[in-house]
Parts: structure tokens; sequence; C-alpha cells
């Protein structure tokens, strides 16, 4: 699956411009969703120096993407790049009933069944 997130207000408390304090634990989650073979998209409003900022922190809590305001090449091969992000889940907290907790929970669930779901050698 793809996970698409928001930096400020999302991974971080929202002190836009300046970066605010890290959400540990969906950070983790995050990590722990890669860790399961899903990829991750930062999505943000942020660019310029404050994108590259935002990107260095978070790989600072050990959390890296597989792309950063841009579409994954493999999933649109052979079509033209476009504006919109495609993901199967976006969390952001400016969305339409935002829940930091239920957020958490989601991404924890996704990365528990890949795990589950991984075949035993």
């Amino acid at each position: 699956m793809i996970l698409v997130t928001d930096f400020d207000g999302t991974l971080v408390s929202d002190r836009w411009p300046e970066i605010g304090d890290v959400d540990y634990d969906l950070v983790q989650a995050f990590i722990a969703a890669k860790k399961a073979g899903h990829k991750v998209i930062l999505n943000t409003c942020r660019k310029g120096e404050q994108l590259e900022k935002a990107v260095r922190f978070l790989k600072f809590y050990g959390l890296t993407f597989d792309g950063v305001n841009e579409n994954l090449l493999d999933e649109f091969q052979g079509l033209s790049d476009c504006r919109k992000i495609f993901g199967d889940f976006y969390y952001d907290d400016r969305s339409f009933n935002w829940d930091r907790d239920e957020a958490l929970w989601h991404v924890c669930r996704i990365s528990c069944q890949a795990a589950v779901m991984k075949p035993v050698k």
C-alpha cells in the first residue's frame, strides 16, 4: 500500500514556518509500515529549504520517504505525472474528521497486517 502523510500538524505539531514537536508514536508507526513493505510519501506545502529541513528532521528520527511531493514512478509507469499524489491512505490534520489517535491506530494496523500476512519460510 501507499501511505501519504502531511508534515505540519500531522507528523509534527503545527508551528509553521518553524518545525514543531515530533509526534514520535506516529513517526514510529510509519517506520514500522515501511519495514512491513509499504511505501510512504511525504506530501506537504513546504518547499525549498523549508522542505529540506523537514525531510532532514524526520530522517533524524529514522523516517525516510519513498517520495516527497511526487508520485511513485513505478505506480504511474507510462503515465504523465500529475499534481495529485496517488495513495491508498492519506494522513493530514486538515482532512475531514482528522483524529491523530485514529491515524496512529490505522498505520499500526496496516503494519501489523502486513507482518502477519507475510509467508513463513
